[in-house]
């Protein structure tokens, strides 16, 4: 049995979770099972997202292009945005080809960052645009593996840990569509 790697909510009702072998359920909590659709009135007691085909780093729903998604990412570097009314993900792009340590996503802006073991942090666009690579600290040092990233909850910020014992703290360069 897979462990679940990686869980977000939206609300007080849908809860996802990925899991170590790539697999991603939804629950509704009103349920207390996996739902099929959030879209749905009647909601279906199964679901089983199977695109990933390794283990789960990262989930997070959206409120994005005034409809509910979730995006999801993998070890490999795969990212992907699902919109749950769908049966397969809308959007699958390689973030990156080193393992992804970490991935976090804005919650106000199609932005996200994935860390790597590889020493960088890299910004893309939901839309699978790459926005910036970081790989030094505001003082000129080589970052270490990235182990842990957090944007500001209002602010166009990023604060990123490493296994260097390091935070620091990015304000990435803004493209014109945020």
């Amino acid at each position: 049995s897979a462990g679940a790697t990686a869980s977000g909510v939206m609300g007080a009702d849908p809860l996802v979770a990925g899991f170590s072998d790539g697999s991603m359920k939804v629950y509704d909590v009103r349920v207390g099972g996996p739902v099929q659709s959030l879209g749905r009135a009647r909601r279906q007691r199964t679901t089983h997202y199977t695109e990933h085909k390794s283990w789960i780093v990262s989930t997070a729903f959206t409120q994005f292009n005034s409809r509910p998604e979730i995006v999801t990412g993998g070890i490999v570097g795969d990212v992907k945005v699902w919109d749950l009314r769908q049966s397969t993900s809308l959007i699958t792009y390689t973030m990156q080809r080193t393992p992804m340590t970490t991935l976090s996503f804005h919650k106000k802006i199609p932005v996200v960052a994935s860390g790597s073991y590889a020493q960088f942090v890299k910004l893309m666009s939901l839309d699978g645009d790459s926005l910036q690579v970081i790989r030094y600290h505001s003082d000129g040092q080589s970052i270490g593996p990235v182990s842990c990233l957090a944007f500001h909850p209002n602010k166009v910020q990023l604060a990123a840990g490493g296994t260097d014992k390091l935070v620091s703290l990015y304000s990435p360069k803004k493209p014109a569509t945020f």
